[in-house]
């Protein structure tokens, strides 16, 4: 009955859809943002503020929103 994934802790937004068509979101960290290069041996550091999601999951719709909460007003 998995319908979508969702996970943290990747310090990027990253969304799309995984082995065996199961889709995945995984929202922006509270913390730093790091440039996904798989090739690179140390990371890259890239601008990005705190964020965190809010996820509205229903019978026929799902919506993901983030929110940055950094000199917001």
């Amino acid at each position: 009955g998995v319908r979508h994934v969702f996970c943290g802790h990747v310090h990027i937004p990253v969304s799309g859809i995984g082995p065996g068509g199961l889709p995945f979101t995984a929202a922006r960290g509270c913390n730093h943002q790091m440039i996904l290069d798989f090739e690179a041996r140390d990371c890259a550091w890239a601008a990005g503020g705190p964020n965190y999601g809010i996820i509205d999951v229903g019978a026929d719709h799902l919506f993901v929103h983030a929110v940055d909460f950094v000199d917001a007003p």
